[in-house]
């Protein structure tokens, strides 16, 4: 993480951002620990870190959260529903493969999204997004484009659904679209950080150091904003 003045103004640019009034919820998972916290949204919602694994805990450290890749994960106490939606986050993977990020995901086929990287086979990572909208489930697969990830490296992952199209970013640049015309199912169902709820193999190893989501598609210009600053945060 930047030293000095880079930080402070990265931390000030950070919240700001976070003063959206379409901004649902804020984790700065860097200056967040405990067993239990509120976010930083003007909601407040309460987060519970659940994990134990034969790795330590799901724990604080400087740069966000470390998670083992095992059975950790945080979720949140209120439910999120929008008909629109960008879901940002900062995350350094030791390992990759087929891991959830954040996701509000109870089953395999029932979901309003789902932010992951790879797919069960595939041996080039890379950012995915999946929605159902609808009653159809779209999602990304591994055989489509986009960049291949590296692990030990910090990203600026987003996921984007403005109605037509889901969209992801990688550190402020479009990675790839694809149609999805329709209405989000609705649910009522937590979020979670670290894995899908339904899912209890694939878990984020690593660190992520902050979610951000907003009802509301953000403009690509605002996704390169948040990266320039975020990078001066973790990049």
């Amino acid at each position: 993480m930047k030293a000095g003045g880079l930080k402070l103004r990265a931390e000030l640019e950070l919240d700001r951002f976070a003063l959206d009034p379409y901004c649902k919820l804020y984790l700065p998972l860097w200056k967040l620990d405990g067993d239990s916290f509120a976010d930083h949204s003007a909601y407040g919602h309460l987060c519970t870190k659940y994990g134990t694994g034969t790795a330590p805990p799901a724990h604080w450290t400087p740069q966000g959260w470390s998670f083992d890749g095992v059975d950790d994960y945080v979720i949140t106490a209120d439910s999120l529903d929008f008909a629109y939606f960008t879901v940002e986050t900062w995350a350094k993977f030791d390992t990759l493969g087929f891991q959830h990020i954040v996701a509000n995901r109870v089953s395999s086929g029932d979901y309003k999204f789902d932010l992951w990287t790879g797919e069960a086979n595939e041996t080039n990572p890379k950012l995915r997004l999946g929605v159902v909208v609808g009653g159809v489930q779209v999602y990304m697969g591994g055989s489509e484009a986009g960049t291949i990830m590296s692990a030990n490296k910090w990203y600026h992952c987003v996921g984007v659904f403005d109605g037509s199209k889901i969209y992801t970013y990688l550190n402020g640049a479009l990675d790839y679209s694809k149609n999805a015309t329709g209405s989000l199912t609705s649910k009522t169902d937590p979020v979670t950080i670290g894995r899908a709820a339904y899912d209890a193999s694939n878990y984020t190893d690593g660190l992520i150091g902050e979610v951000r989501i907003y009802s509301r598609a953000l403009t690509p210009q605002e996704i390169l904003d948040h990266y320039i600053i975020g990078k001066e945060m973790f990049g």
